[in-house]
């Protein structure tokens, strides 16, 4: 409770979990920002860039965590009679968890494959239009690709455990009685 100068009670809200995923995000470029920044004036501004991507590629991978499991929460929003369903004809809790889990994975991989290839073919493009400036080699390392894309997937999997969560726990007749 806030008192206010006319001494009148007031009631604390708090904001919605949209506001509050809003403002997370833009502390997050501050701070991404900041330590790029910080690193490139320590280490030489022939660096600058790179560490810029990697801000970049940070921030990326945030976005993309808030992504996946906003796109998981409306789903299973828009799936809560199915899983209502699931549930009665004898789907236990944990089944459900998994199975939220397991589309997410496969979201999360179906996108790190399109992000790659689009990522590659942009990349070889760069250093082609670059070749007159002195770029002339592309290189690929496939461990990191590997390393990246099973990274996406556990990045998936992580995001998809709240809205799991909400969807193992919704009650059965709650469930049944959401008009679809």
């Amino acid at each position: 409770l806030l008192i206010d100068t006319e001494l009148e009670m007031k009631k604390v809200t708090w904001p919605s979990f949209e506001e509050s995923r809003k403002a997370s995000v833009v502390v997050i470029i501050c701070v991404v920002t900041v330590t790029v920044f910080l690193m490139a004036s320590d280490i030489g501004l022939e660096y600058i860039f790179i560490n810029l991507v990697y801000g970049l590629l940070v921030l990326s991978v945030i976005i993309s965590i808030l992504g996946v499991s906003n796109t998981l929460s409306l789903t299973i929003h828009e799936r809560t009679r199915e899983l209502g369903l699931l549930r009665s004809l004898g789907m236990d809790r944990p089944s459900v968890r998994s199975m939220i889990r397991w589309e997410a994975l496969l979201v999360s991989r179906w996108g790190a494959a399109a992000g790659l290839a689009v990522g590659l073919v942009v990349s070889v493009g760069i250093v082609h239009a670059l070749r007159d400036f002195g770029l002339v080699e592309f290189a690929v390392s496939p461990p990191l690709l590997a390393s990246l894309a099973a990274g996406v997937a556990a990045v998936g999997v992580i995001a998809s455990i709240q809205p799991a969560r909400r969807a193992a726990a919704v009650p059965l007749l709650d469930a049944m009685a959401v008009d679809g």
